[in-house]
């Protein structure tokens, strides 16, 4: 079963709403589209997937993209397609920092899997008490919203149109915490009654990224460390992500350009931050990426890395007592943070994420042991894009667990 993610209508609605600028269109530069490779670790695998991309590419017409496919803490292979920069003809390589929009908030929770494993939290520790301040929802009376409400999207907080006005070109300038006190805390500069649901806490499924990035700012609180320091030191380090960080000032290598793709073109999007960066600012690219995810795969290892205990990792993926809407575009269960999307008889769970110029992909298939992201900067016209995407992610599995070593 094949279900439609409203990615389009999302950026629609980001780009009504932010004050960031966009550039001239710009065309696809003459030529075929290159091929960076990065790990290989099968040349008749590396060529299948170049395949398979490529024939994407030139069926939809996006500038680039990268992907990569990884085992249980192995990458396969990595590659970059196509080009980073269309003004420049500067190629995506499996380096380029891409944007992963809410692919992000994967991890969000293996920050909180680390925090309960180190005695600093529970999933289930009251929210105001992690943070210092209370979180109060003016519908309802005597709820107790906890870390696991917040990262189950149940919590009963939302997203207003608050939010997309928060965007701004570079990096933010508002802090986490300040924004997020502000958003929630009756009388803040950002409080309005619509930043919250009718709903009790756990009563009700909807997606929040103001609720992640609160869920990110009580772990961190819990730490009592910056949210981004939080996880360079326990997460981007220890894995040896060394060209990802949340803030452009931090970049080791220049991001790919945000495009929006127009009738005669694209148009470049400037590079844009926002107040709740955990929710959807990383910056990554498919290499990196793929050290994560095959950590996560494995159980928590990558090289003789443990980042999580395997216990750790079952726990975070299970299925939490959560009832999904049955239109949710969302998937078939709620974990933490992490979603199961059935896609015919695959059981991925991972995330996907959409932003101004973003589209990413990240995908576990736990029972065939093989995992899948893919990263573009644009996002899909139509369903149809949509579907094109999700027969390669399938493809891409299928290859890993036929042709990889």
């Amino acid at each position: 079963m094949h279900r439609f993610i409203p990615v389009s209508l999302w950026v629609a609605t980001l780009s009504a709403c932010t004050p960031i600028d966009q550039g001239p269109i710009e065309q696809l530069p003459a030529g075929p589209l290159p091929v960076q490779r990065g790990t290989m670790t099968s040349q008749s695998l590396a060529d299948e997937v170049d395949a398979a991309v490529l024939g994407l590419l030139e069926q939809t017409g996006k500038p680039g993209m990268s992907v990569a496919v990884f085992g249980p803490g192995q990458v396969l292979y990595a590659a970059g397609y196509g080009w980073a920069d269309l003004a420049s003809a500067e190629p995506m390589t499996p380096e380029t920092p891409v944007l992963l929009s809410s692919v992000s908030k994967t991890f969000i929770a293996v920050a909180a899997m680390q925090g309960q494993e180190a005695g600093r939290l529970s999933l289930d520790s009251p929210a105001g008490e992690l943070l210092g301040f209370p979180v109060d929802n003016p519908y309802v009376s005597g709820e107790v919203i906890s870390l696991r409400h917040l990262l189950t999207h149940s919590s009963g907080l939302r997203d207003s149109m608050v939010y997309p006005y928060s965007y701004t070109e570079g990096d933010p300038e508002v802090g986490l915490r300040a924004f997020l006190f502000g958003y929630f805390t009756e009388g803040g500069e950002h409080w309005t009654p619509a930043n919250y649901a009718r709903a009790l806490p756990g009563d009700a499924h909807a997606y929040s990224n103001t609720a992640a990035a609160l869920g990110a700012l009580a772990i961190a609180e819990a730490a009592s460390l910056e949210f981004l320091d939080l996880v360079d030191r326990d997460i981007l380090q220890p894995l040896g992500m060394v060209h990802s960080a949340y803030h452009l000032r931090d970049q080791v290598l220049q991001p790919a350009t945000p495009y929006a793709t127009v009738r005669s073109g694209f148009r470049p999007w400037a590079q844009y931050g926002y107040p709740t960066y955990p929710d959807g600012m990383l910056r990554s690219g498919a290499e990196d990426l793929a050290r994560f995810g095959a950590a996560v795969l494995g159980g928590g290892s990558l090289d003789g890395v443990q980042i999580l205990s395997t216990a750790s990792v079952d726990e975070m993926l299970a299925p939490q007592p959560v009832t999904i809407p049955e239109d949710s575009p969302l998937g078939d269960s709620q974990s933490i943070i992490w979603y199961e999307r059935p896609v015919d008889d695959y059981a991925f769970i991972g995330h996907s994420g959409g932003d101004l110029g973003s589209f990413t992909e990240l995908w576990l298939e736990r029972e065939r042991q093989a995992g899948v992201l893919l990263l573009f900067h644009t996002v899909p016209q139509d369903e149809a894009e949509v579907d094109a995407v999700l027969d390669l992610e399938t493809r891409l599995i299928d290859l890993v667990t036929e042709v990889s070593p």
